[in-house]
């Protein structure tokens, strides 16, 4: 369907004054900030549904718990440091994902041995991505310091990040196939890992990052401190 363009910045905006509409994502239900007639008219009519575009109305870092306010979600406190209460806004559960580049090249040698197709990094849609390492060596980090060790940002390795059948969609095409999860349920299942407390039918690749502080690391590109 021809539409016509339609802009919403991407940059934070106050919420005041805007409508206030409830919000689900999994198990989490709080309060959103829509962003207005226009932008629920045009989305739902090029969907074909009605729906709402909600901007996230909390803001990390700020005073109070964040389980305490209903428009603020705090990440799983399964996986949440012992020390603090973490936020993510409406991603999946974490705020950051970070792969490793070495990973990916060694999951595209695997699939390369079977006559699969190398897959690009986007293909599982990371925030960050780690050069220099060994493959798989993610798994082990307790956390990293992106930039240096007197400024940046610091952040714990929380949780590794099982995947979904979004994985197996080409973001070009919209073709779906089965890999990478064909692969991935041969070599990083919860099962061949011997994790053994996270659930034995997921497959994993990356690993999910919660930051300690608020920030922002100017200038560190390629420069990373790991802790092990």
């Amino acid at each position: 369907m021809a539409m016509p363009p339609w802009r919403v910045p991407i940059t934070a905006s106050p919420v005041a004054g805007k409508k206030i509409i409830p919000v689900t994502v999994w198990e989490w239900s709080g309060l959103g900030a829509g962003e207005g007639d226009e932008a629920a008219a045009w989305l739902s009519t090029y969907l074909g549904i009605p729906v709402h575009l909600a901007r996230y109305a909390g803001q990390a870092g700020a005073p109070g718990a964040p389980h305490d306010e209903p428009q603020r979600r705090a990440v799983s406190p399964a996986w949440a440091p012992a020390d603090s209460e973490p936020e993510t806004a409406f991603s999946d559960g974490f705020p950051i994902l970070l792969a490793n580049a070495a990973s990916l090249e060694d999951l595209n040698s695997q699939l390369a041995a079977k006559g699969e197709a190398a897959l690009p990094i986007n293909r599982f849609r990371p925030n960050f991505v780690v050069g220099g390492a060994q493959p798989w060596q993610e798994d082990a980090w307790a956390g990293l310091r992106i930039g240096s060790s007197d400024g940046g940002v610091a952040f714990d390795n929380v949780k590794p990040c099982d995947r979904c059948k979004v994985t197996t969609i080409n973001q070009a095409t919209a073709e779906e196939g089965l890999e990478p999860l064909a692969t991935l349920r041969d070599c990083r299942s919860a099962v061949a890992l011997g994790w053994e407390t996270l659930p034995k039918g997921s497959v994993f690749f990356a690993t999910n990052l919660v930051a300690r502080q608020r920030g922002v690391a100017c200038g560190a590109a390629g420069k990373r401190h790991v802790q092990a």
